[in-house]
């Protein structure tokens, strides 16, 4: 897998919606920072715990509407070296097709999601 230079392996690129996250019986509404075909990052002033297991709802300025689980993979507080904004990363767990090719047509991409 070829790797960029923040060490991920996916492209990501700056992205500024609104994202619905649902944990359990709870709905929040975040900003999300980035996306790539594999997670996001999402603004939040109290991050879930790694670990929780999300549904996620946010639209691709100009595509469509993503609809998919997801896991949260890490978390930061304000400052911190991570990031300079509270907020989590995760990983998307369940695309479907269909929001799959949503995400690489918006991101200009052609790779495969892995």
């Amino acid at each position: 897998m070829n790797r960029n230079r923040s060490g991920r392996g996916t492209k990501r690129k700056r992205l500024f919606v609104e994202v619905q996250v649902r944990e359990s019986a709870e709905v929040f509404i975040y900003k999300a920072r980035n996306v790539s075909v594999g997670g996001m990052f999402i603004d939040a002033p109290v991050p879930p715990d790694e670990g929780t297991c999300l549904t996620l709802m946010f639209r691709l300025p100009g595509i469509g509407r993503v609809e998919c689980a997801a896991t949260v993979r890490w978390t930061t507080s304000a400052g911190a070296a991570r990031a300079p904004h509270p907020g989590f990363g995760v990983a998307f767990d369940g695309l479907d097709s269909r929001s799959g090719e949503l995400l690489r047509t918006w991101l200009g991409s052609d790779e495969a999601m892995t």
